[in-house]
């Protein structure tokens, strides 16, 4: 695994043809800011004039072909032409807060370069899938704060117990479990 990685990572960059096309503004740029009453810190991989860039090492997205049985709002049309869940570019809508902030404006572009398999996946800004990714992560810490029981069976109860809990280590119930 690790050498297919490495030689994925090796072909993506000896045919990187660079970004010479692209007004760089800030790589690696961190902001703190808000989103409803949270604080968050984030990371922007790459800031141009009109988007902002995340590269991705994880393998593709699943790219679908709409069909009737599909729910058409839960995908965005890329560039290219190819669809995707609009879930994969909630980070991106979030860190356009900062990236207003900065400069006055949302980005016009939000890119995912997924490196890995060579491809660029893009889509333009929408002010409403904007408002649902706020939405959806306002309405997810709120649901956090004010659960009290982490069950093992529900969503958050999986995640808590597998990585959050500090006795996860040593929990029968934790997916991490040493069995000391």
């Amino acid at each position: 695994m690790k050498e297919k990685y490495y030689n994925q990572g090796l072909e993506y960059f000896c045919n990187f043809e660079g970004f010479d096309s692209k007004e760089i503004l800030k790589v690696e740029g961190e902001y703190l800011f808000k989103v409803g009453k949270y604080n968050f810190t984030g990371k922007i991989d790459l800031e141009c004039p009109d988007e902002i860039i995340d590269h991705k090492t994880k393998g593709k997205f699943h790219l679908k072909r709409l069909t009737k049985k599909h729910n058409k709002e839960e995908y965005i049309q890329m560039l290219c032409g190819r669809h995707i869940h609009k879930d994969n570019f909630r980070q991106l809508y979030i860190y356009s807060i900062p990236f207003k902030e900065k400069y006055g404006k949302y980005p016009k572009l939000l890119n995912l370069n997924m490196i890995r398999i060579n491809d660029w996946y893009s889509i333009e800004f929408n002010k409403k899938d904007f408002q649902e990714s706020i939405d959806w992560l306002v309405g997810n810490i709120d649901k956090i704060y004010k659960d009290n029981e982490f069950k093992k069976g529900d969503d958050v109860g999986e995640f808590w117990c597998s990585n959050i809990c500090s006795q996860r280590l040593n929990c029968v119930y934790s997916d991490r479990y040493l069995g000391v």
